[in-house]
């Protein structure tokens, strides 16, 4: 069993609910990657989301997290946007704040020349809403 950090709340209200635990991986599944988390971005939707004042927070136990950046490290299926080990950024609707992230490709795209896990990071969301 392989594991990995994530930050998680028992339910939004409040930023002391957010507890970092360990939890098994999940292995990518058809046309997803798997992504070794470098940098999170944290915006106004995250900061809304953790108090509980975004219409769109999960209700019960979740994990924070809308836009991330880090390095590929598994790919199955039809996957041609990315390789294992290139560096890319992305978002997620919540499940951001981990060690590692599974998700759909059409969710990555490759980190721009130059830019830092942490630019990556903090851009996507920044972008949609513009």
């Amino acid at each position: 069993m392989t594991m990995r950090t994530v930050y998680r709340m028992d339910k939004a209200g409040s930023m002391n609910r957010l507890q970092q635990v360990d939890e098994e991986r999940s292995s990518p599944g058809k046309d997803q990657v798997e992504v070794e988390v470098k940098a999170i971005g944290l915006n106004f939707a995250d900061i809304f989301a953790i108090q509980g004042l975004y219409s769109a927070t999960p209700t019960g136990s979740f994990i924070p997290g809308l836009e991330f950046a880090g390095k590929v490290v598994a790919k199955v299926g039809q996957v041609d946007r990315v390789e294992v080990g290139q560096d890319v950024m992305g978002v997620t609707r919540f499940g951001g704040y981990v060690s590692h992230l599974t998700i759909d490709a059409h969710y990555v795209t490759p980190l721009p020349a130059g830019w830092s896990y942490q630019e990556g990071a903090g851009f996507p969301v920044q972008v949609l809403n513009a």
